[in-house]
């Protein structure tokens, strides 16, 4: 019998977001959480998915990012996976970068596939605050739907 994960979720806004930084942090140096970040729309600004949706890129129907600390191996720690699954469709991070929304250097572009998403790793110790700026930023800019900039951030235990 599977145990059912523990999930904490966290509201807040992305100009208010110490408490989801310092939670990060936690997750990072422990290595016992992950976090999956969303943004706060109300049901009936959702966008209406298209009969013929079925046969388009897939994805979400809104923006969703998330943050994964590597674990410890024998040979060290992996590196952090910071995902974003979004429907905007092909060259996500091209769009992105053209917009000033850039990954940090030392991150390295794993995907950027219409149905897996974006996915970057950093190298194990890198900073939460940039990763949780440019996912908060990222999905912003690709969400088919204004965003008035409040978030749930879920930390899921490991």
């Amino acid at each position: 019998m599977r145990r059912r994960q523990q999930v904490t979720d966290l509201v807040f806004h992305a100009e208010q977001s110490a408490e989801v930084v310092a939670r990060m942090h936690a997750a990072a140096t422990n290595r016992d959480e992950w976090l999956n970040l969303r943004p706060l729309v109300e049901e009936d600004r959702l966008p209406t998915p298209s009969p013929l949706a079925m046969f388009g890129p897939g994805g979400p129907v809104l923006p969703v990012g998330t943050w994964v600390p590597g674990t410890q191996r024998r040979k060290g720690p992996e590196p952090t996976s910071i995902g974003l699954g979004h429907p905007r469709g092909q060259k996500a991070v091209a769009h992105l970068t053209e917009v000033g929304i850039v990954a940090p250097p030392a991150w390295i572009l794993r995907s950027d596939h219409v149905r897996r998403g974006v996915v970057f790793e950093a190298p194990d110790g890198d900073a939460v605050a940039p990763a949780l700026d440019w996912l908060l930023r990222a999905i912003t800019e690709l969400s088919p739907v204004a965003l008035d900039g409040e978030f749930r951030a879920s930390f899921h235990r490991r």
